[in-house]
């Protein structure tokens, strides 16, 4: 038995397929991650217009934009929610995760040291939030491996991160994910810039008062930064405390938090490995102890004791002033010697004005007229 091929039904198949294949590739949103031009050829919102794409991670994108609504076209950061799971359990902790994250930013945004948002909605079943964007750079990149910071470097560093922690702490907010990459220094003032709230924690006062935290949340963070309590699913505002001075002691170390090595109860064995006062060890080791009820327990704690060995130096600097007179001649010379020059400038000056001056001989007035008869 022959078989007739029908070429006409084999292009059309073929061509029915490739529209199948294409769709599928859509659906998969394969397009954005290639082509971010593409991701919204329309306005977000009916005002934000992406520019390019910033980063992508297991919860979402996120996005450079413009905000043609406002007369400047001011730059944002657009984040989009997309897990890359379909696991509904995946889904349901990104969506709380999101929704976290622009709940905190409207408490927490109004501090110039933290990103403002500027809207949270939803637009073809996505979500979206538009935030503050902010030019700078991560601090990982002032901490480098193998190239120890100056202990004078890390305590302005600290001193800078605990000022707007501070202001989180005071609002009852865990951040959960203290790490260089999520501190940002901005270029205009090189102020500190605290980011990324997408797994801050929010704790209720009556919790605080009762010092009752009860087993808040899945383990989320930064292994080498996450406090063995975060881990276990139950962090407090002393979490964030450890995450701090691990990152400065990495920074005065060169050695990245999760190759330190731990004694037999647990705590950071490190200052081997550091050029650092025992003064500023004592309050790092108090930072990162194993023990919750060990460490400082909030940021406003460590704040006012660092602040204080900062401004304890200072009294000295009255007997400098107070020495000033020796070194007083030099300028007493040039102020006698200046004095003198001005006066013989002015004496000559006197002089000159108040000599007389010797009116200029004009030619007899006869000479020039002609004789009369003789």
């Amino acid at each position: 038995m022959k078989l007739t091929v029908n070429k006409e039904a084999i292009s059309k198949l073929a061509f029915i397929t490739g529209v199948i294949s294409f769709v599928f590739y859509v659906k998969m949103e394969q397009i954005p991650k290639k082509f971010p031009a593409l991701i919204m050829a329309h306005k977000l919102g009916g005002r934000y217009e992406i520019l390019r794409t910033l980063a992508t991670g297991g919860f979402g994108q996120t996005y450079l934009a413009v905000d043609t609504h406002l007369p400047t076209h001011p730059q944002c950061v657009i984040k989009q929610l997309k897990p890359q799971s379909n696991d509904p359990a995946v889904i349901a902790i990104a969506q709380r995760l999101f929704n976290t994250e622009a709940e905190t930013l409207d408490k927490l945004g109004s501090h110039h040291q933290i990103p403002e948002l500027f809207a949270h909605f939803e637009e073809n079943q996505e979500f979206y939030l538009a935030q503050a964007y902010i030019e700078g750079h991560a601090i990982g990149k002032e901490i480098v491996n193998g190239k120890p910071l100056l202990e004078s470097q890390v305590r302005d560093l600290v001193k800078d991160v605990l000022e707007v922690l501070a202001f989180v702490h005071q609002n009852n907010v865990i951040h959960r994910d203290i790490k260089p990459d999520n501190i940002m220094r901005r270029d205009r003032d090189g102020k500190i810039i605290l980011i990324d709230f997408g797994i801050a924690k929010h704790i209720s006062s009556q919790m605080m008062q009762q010092g009752y935290l009860p087993k808040l949340t899945v383990p989320i963070g930064t292994p080498g930064y996450t406090p063995p309590e975060q881990e276990k699913g139950n962090p407090t505002l002393a979490s964030d405390v450890y995450a701090l001075g691990m990152i400065a002691i990495e920074a005065l170390t060169g050695i990245a938090p999760d190759q330190l090595p731990k004694d037999q109860n647990g705590e950071i064995v490190w200052k081997n490995q550091a050029v650092v006062s025992p003064e500023f060890a004592k309050m790092i080791d108090k930072m990162v102890r194993y023990q919750v009820s060990d460490r400082y327990q909030n940021a406003q704690e460590i704040f006012k004791e660092l602040v204080a060995t900062i401004v304890l130096p200072q009294p000295t600097q009255p007997t400098q002033i107070s020495q000033a007179p020796s070194k007083s001649p030099p300028r007493f010379i040039v102020l006698v010697g200046s004095s003198l020059l001005i006066a013989i400038v002015a004496s000559f000056l006197i002089a000159f004005i108040l000599t007389p001056r010797t009116p200029q001989v004009s030619p007899p007035a006869h000479r020039n007229q002609p004789r009369g008869p003789l």
